[in-house]
């Protein structure tokens, strides 16, 4: 395995802030800053690294990392966008 990093959603992704400018979104099922994924791609791209999901979202993937929850892929679309490989949790 080579560099990770390990991340949280809720307050990562999203954010009160975010939230209460977004109510039509949050109500679509998409909770996540779109802003905040560009940022972790370039930081994801620039370390040369995967991510895990450290975060209660990881338990709205199955074993094989496919969504369980339309939140969940919606996250799972967002970061194929910008070339972001989630790592299995098994390793």
């Amino acid at each position: 395995m080579g560099k990770v990093i390990f991340l949280d959603i809720d307050g990562v992704l999203n954010s009160n802030f975010w939230n209460a400018d977004h109510q039509r979104e949050i109500s679509d099922g998409k909770y996540i800053d779109t802003e905040k994924v560009r940022l972790l791609s370039k930081l994801v791209k620039k370390a040369e690294a995967e991510i895990i999901l450290h975060s209660g979202w990881r338990f709205w993937f199955d074993t094989d990392l496919k969504p369980l929850r339309s939140e969940a892929g919606y996250l799972a679309e967002l970061l194929k966008k910008r070339e972001c490989n989630l790592l299995d949790r098994r390793g």
